[in-house]
């Protein structure tokens, strides 16, 4: 996926979800709410049904003379719900179960005083005494606790699912599509901009072939003991430009037309490492940069252009920012299963906050020493292809580590 589509898609992304996010809170407020009034609208009439049934069960008031054995008492119980139409429950205040004829176990229901929803039924619990017996600091175990079913809501309760969360889906759809459409318009100049540069690039990169093939030629074809002091001087100058001008074409080879068409072999990285470090020799001579090896015969297996393309970029690199007279150090060693390149400058280093950047493309942190920002994002990708483990430690003022890791074969 391109870099333009990746950048529509997490926009468009950030858009859904953040809208989606505060649509979720509004649209569970109002289920809610409407889930509440479903609830008590279940009942709307029970107040005396429950002051009835709290007497009953307290054998109290004009119910006393009906209430003096049990079997009178669930009789008048059983009385008094069906003329109200619901079904009910009631404990005495010790909490045993005096009534019930209730399809639902009055002992499932919760305790705390409230409205649940059981079964998809409405379930209404409350603790109470009649109104004359009045003490101070009652619980809900001294009190009657009555249970009264409002009856089935299913119907009602799946309408509202499909009201609230059909529209919340439909709603989420029409925001997806039109900040789809908003995101591509806003972007769209934008596009054609990035389009425009990979074009540029891509032409660019082509139309440089032939100049720099041609530079090579007539470099390599120059006998450099034919010429004077002055001249050498200048021979020199013209060849560390035709390496720099190399490196940067091969970086805008890899980065315009992707993996270096060429099959992977077992690449001796001691040789191969040498001889990048005698192509770079005349650019380290510049700034008299002393370079140290120590390189084991280990191997690689990979693209011998592309892991050139990696050790050209890191040795770039350190030899921009490393300062006149300085230090490179370059080892290449075998622990247990694994070889180990370390690339290692004393140079200016990079500040520890933007170490988890480093290998993002075009991304520079010091301007002045020019380039495209694209070396390491390059050296990234070909290590992810390979399967090579790519570390970076650095301090400020004291240089900085690359560290390649990779299996040998056994």
């Amino acid at each position: 996926m391109s870099e333009a589509k990746k950048t529509t898609f997490s926009i468009l992304a950030l858009y859904i979800l953040s809208n989606t996010f505060f649509l979720c809170v509004l649209f569970s407020v109002w289920y809610f709410g409407e889930l509440n009034t479903l609830k008590t609208r279940s009942f709307h009439d029970v107040e005396n049904l429950g002051k009835k049934l709290i007497y009953i069960a307290a054998k109290r008031g004009k119910y006393r003379a009906y209430t003096r054995s049990l079997e009178g008492q669930k009789a008048l119980l059983q009385s008094v719900s069906l003329e109200a139409g619901f079904l009910v429950s009631v404990f005495d205040v010790n909490g045993t179960l005096l009534y019930s004829n209730m399809k639902i176990n009055p002992k499932a229901v919760p305790l705390e005083n409230g409205i649940y929803i059981i079964d998809n039924h409405a379930i209404l619990t409350s603790f109470g005494r009649p109104n004359f017996e009045r003490k101070l600091h009652h619980r809900n175990e001294d009190k009657y606790r009555i249970i009264i079913d409002g009856g089935d809501i299913a119907t009602p309760l799946w309408q509202l699912r499909v009201k609230v969360w059909g529209l919340f889906c439909l709603l989420v759809v029409m925001m997806s599509i039109v900040g789809f459409f908003l995101v591509r318009l806003a972007l769209k100049p934008l596009h054609q901009k990035i389009q425009d540069l990979d074009l540029f690039i891509k032409d660019s990169t082509h139309e440089i072939n032939t100049p720099v093939s041609i530079l090579q030629m007539s470099v390599s074809g120059i006998d450099v003991n034919q010429l004077n002091d002055k001249d050498k001087k200048r021979f020199s100058s013209i060849l560390i430009a035709a390496k720099t001008l190399e490196s940067i074409y091969d970086s805008l080879i890899y980065t315009t037309f992707g993996q270096i068409q060429n099959q992977s072999t077992q690449i001796p990285m001691q040789q191969l490492i040498t001889e990048r470090l005698e192509f770079f020799e005349i650019l380290f001579a510049q700034k008299n940069i002393s370079i140290s090896s120590q390189l084991a015969p280990l191997s690689l297996d990979a693209n011998p252009k592309s892991i050139t393309l990696v050790l050209d970029n890191l040795l770039s690199n350190a030899y921009k920012y490393t300062p006149k007279n300085g230090l490179v150090q370059i080892a290449l060693r075998q622990e247990g299963k694994q070889a180990i390149l370390t690339i290692q400058d004393n140079g200016y280093g990079i500040k520890e906050e933007n170490l988890p950047y480093i290998f993002h493309r075009f991304q520079r942190f010091d301007r002045s020493k020019g380039g495209f920002g694209l070396g390491l994002n390059i050296i990234k990708q070909i290590c992810d292809e390979f399967h090579i483990h790519i570390s970076c430690t650095s301090q400020v003022g004291q240089g900085s580590v690359f560290t390649l890791t990779w299996d040998l074969r056994s």
